[in-house]
């Protein structure tokens, strides 16, 4: 059901007001006429000035402006009128739709004053009636001109260059090693895919047990070691258990030396040596597990703005929490809600968005174990709008002792079923005695 439109202006602007980055994504998308309230007009030119100049957005500052600009009242009446707006903010997750309704608004008004002024001119014998038709055929046009979709549309030329222009972008930003994109820490992918590219929404999924965390410590650290900011949320494990697992995937040391015993000096040293490099990476972690969809949505384009997200990892796809709207949907439901967002949030930062899943719970279909892209947890939408997928297979674990001349003791496969670029790949990859680190 749709908000009254001043109840929903005062919604918008209370917004603005409350977060600075709300403001910045969102105010220049606000037109003036999207307000009927003068007030929440003349306070939405003057947030938008302030964004233009990069200056801070806040009540005092606002209500400041807002008398310089001849608002009738006193500082304190006019922190007073911005308080009340906010005070009717519950959340800014739902900004883009609100946004989109007050467009709305605004266009049915303007079709109604053209039908007003339709049928009042109709109805004048003196102006000729096809002259009537071109004018209201050419006010038609002009909305139709302002909707968001007529925005998008781009001839083949432009297009050309905007991929001659991302592929130089890509190659400038190669290495000696000719990564392109965001490090892996797996040579052999690296090589035959240039890393985690922008825009890619990457999927890896494996049971329980099967090293899914393990792998994505694997890829965070090589991220962050060679300079990538990166963005972590796990619903599963505390910051400080994530940390744990980088210290000992970089010390070489079990779960059971880090939380039961005493370190021997050679282990001491060891990690030492390893916080030395582990405490100044890049790695951002968001603590609370209590987010939806769009609410981690919004703090990644926050961060991303700060310049503490360059990819993404997600622990893991199937307990994120759905968005108010999808709260008492069907599963299948929210899994696409959320995946649609994942991808539209990697396409927008121009960023990879890594995500871990679940496989079912039954054991897989091939009878050797290994993993098919079916046989992730509702895997419609996560194999539809995956970029690629990945899914981790433990051979020894199903009875498989050798698998292609090699003991399978310590052996992890990476499959990778599906990659829209560069096909179909297998990583023959070895763990330690721990299963903390992997190499090829």
């Amino acid at each position: 059901m749709e908000q009254n439109p001043l109840e929903l202006e005062n919604v918008v602007i209370g917004c603005l007001i409350l977060e600075q980055q709300t403001a910045r994504e969102y105010v220049n998308k606000l037109k003036p006429e999207y307000f009927c309230d003068e007030d929440n007009r003349l306070i939405h030119r003057v947030i938008r000035d302030l964004v233009t100049q990069d200056q801070e957005v806040d009540i005092f500052i606002v209500a400041a402006q807002l008398k310089k600009a001849g608002m009738k009242g006193e500082l304190h009446e006019l922190a007073y009128l911005l308080t009340s707006r906010t005070e009717v903010v519950a959340s800014s997750a739902h900004m883009e739709h609100y946004v989109e309704q007050l467009r709305h608004f605004s266009l049915r008004r303007k079709l109604n004053s053209l039908g007003m002024r339709m049928q009042r001119e109709s109805m004048d014998l003196t102006l000729e009636a096809d002259g009537l038709v071109e004018l209201y055929e050419g006010a038609l046009q002009s909305l139709q001109a302002e909707r968001p979709w007529e925005q998008v549309f781009r001839p083949q030329y432009e297009v050309a260059q905007e991929a001659f222009l991302q592929r130089e972008q890509a190659l400038a930003r190669a290495g000696a090693d000719g990564v392109t994109g965001v490090h892996t820490g797996i040579p052999g992918l690296d090589q035959v895919t240039g890393g985690w590219q922008p825009n890619e929404l990457i999927v890896i999924g494996g049971q329980n047990g099967h090293g899914k965390s393990w792998f994505m410590i694997h890829h965070l650290l090589a991220a962050a070691m060679n300079g990538h900011a990166a963005l972590v949320y796990s619903l599963e494990m505390a910051s400080e258990d994530l940390y744990a697992r980088e210290l000992m995937s970089r010390a070489d040391i079990s779960g059971h030396t880090w939380y039961l015993k005493d370190f021997t000096p050679q282990q001491k040293q060891a990690v030492d040596g390893a916080r030395q490099r582990l405490d100044t990476l890049p790695i951002t972690y968001m603590d609370s597990n209590e987010y939806d969809i769009d609410q981690l949505c919004s703090m990644a384009r926050e961060q991303h703005r700060k310049g503490n997200c360059d990819v993404l990892f997600i622990d893991y796809a199937q307990i994120i929490r759905a968005s108010e709207k999808f709260r008492f949907e069907k599963r299948v439901e929210v899994v696409t809600d959320f995946t649609q967002k994942l991808k539209n949030l990697a396409k927008r930062l121009h960023i990879p968005v890594v995500v871990l899943a679940q496989l079912n719970r039954q054991q897989v279909k091939n009878p050797d174990g290994r993993p098919q892209k079916s046989d992730l947890r509702e895997s419609g939408s996560l194999e539809q709008d995956a970029d690629k997928i990945f899914l981790i297979w433990r051979p020894y674990l199903h009875g498989i002792l050798e698998y292609k001349g090699r003991d399978t003791r310590n052996m992890v496969i990476y499959l990778e079923p599906k990659d829209r670029k560069f096909g179909e790949h297998e990583f023959m990859l070895f763990s330690n005695e721990h299963f903390t680190s992997f190499s090829e």
